[in-house]
């Protein structure tokens, strides 16, 4: 029911033992450019892009970076992009254009994604963002809206679980009942990794997972209704990662034993 997806990243620049016990522990590779090295091995594969549909360069950049092409190659089982976000132009976390509404928002994506489905035919799916309050990220993090952008373009949802603590915590909300209210029954993919949670902001920050992180894993896989795929984001050296995708291929066995998850969890 649940897989073990492991993102092609900068640890993988060469062939290595290390990195071949790394793609032996994947059930998926997940791709985010358009670059195949040679000693990626041939197994399922999708591609995650990490730009939104609402920015002005989501077109010219599918189209001048050829991800038509490279998903027909690789023969990617879906793509995915962010959620938004709520302005057209941006620099980091910092708006550089008016915030839009939710009607524009779903407009610009309407013309972005009908963009891509002309070169990929395949299946679509976003990944909601984390929330700062810059003016960047207005709407597309209340679950209202998530539900509804998934269900107006018929989308699964890659769940990022760092990205909905920062929006918990920016939001003062519990991030439980936050995550319970997002669309869990579209959910195709669970992206794991540490927030960085200071009092002043809370951060994305790719860290390593802690136990309380895989506990939250736990807690959202038991809701999802369907299969899905698991990546952890972080990417600081390949030990460190060897050993958390360790831990995540027996956690994901042992899931797969019990007898709620056989049933799809209680609340999806």
């Amino acid at each position: 029911m649940f897989q073990v997806c492991l993102p092609v990243s900068h640890l993988m620049d060469r062939d290595s033992p290390r990195v071949r016990a790394l793609f032996d522990l994947a059930d998926v590779i997940e791709y985010r450019s358009a670059h195949r090295p040679d000693f990626v091995p041939d197994k399922p594969c999708v591609f995650h892009w990490g730009l939104g549909s609402v920015l002005d360069g989501f077109g010219p950049e599918f189209q001048g970076q050829g991800l038509g092409g490279f998903l027909a190659r690789i023969r990617a089982d879906w793509f995915s992009f962010d959620l938004g976000p709520a302005c057209r132009r941006n620099d980091y976390i910092l708006p550089l254009s008016p915030t839009l509404g939710p009607e524009d928002i779903l407009a610009e994506t309407d013309r972005s994604l009908d963009l891509v489905r002309r070169s990929y035919a395949g299946c679509l799916a976003a990944e909601n963002y984390n929330y700062y309050p810059t003016g960047l990220y207005e709407h597309i993090c209340r679950p209202d809206f998530i539900g509804r952008f998934l269900e107006t373009f018929d989308l699964g949802l890659v769940l990022d679980l760092a990205h909905a603590s920062v929006t918990a915590a920016n939001l003062n909300l519990d991030l439980r009942s936050y995550l319970l209210e997002l669309p869990l029954e579209r959910v195709v993919e669970v992206h794991l990794s540490r927030p960085h949670l200071h009092p002043i902001v809370a951060v994305d920050a790719h860290a390593a997972p802690l136990d309380e992180d895989f506990d939250l894993l736990s807690f959202v896989l038991a809701e999802l209704s369907g299969p899905a795929i698991v990546a952890i984001e972080h990417y600081r050296d390949l030990d460190t990662v060897l050993s958390l995708y360790r831990r995540l291929r027996e956690l994901l066995g042992d899931f797969d034993l019990r007898p709620e998850a056989a049933v799809g969890g209680q609340g999806a």
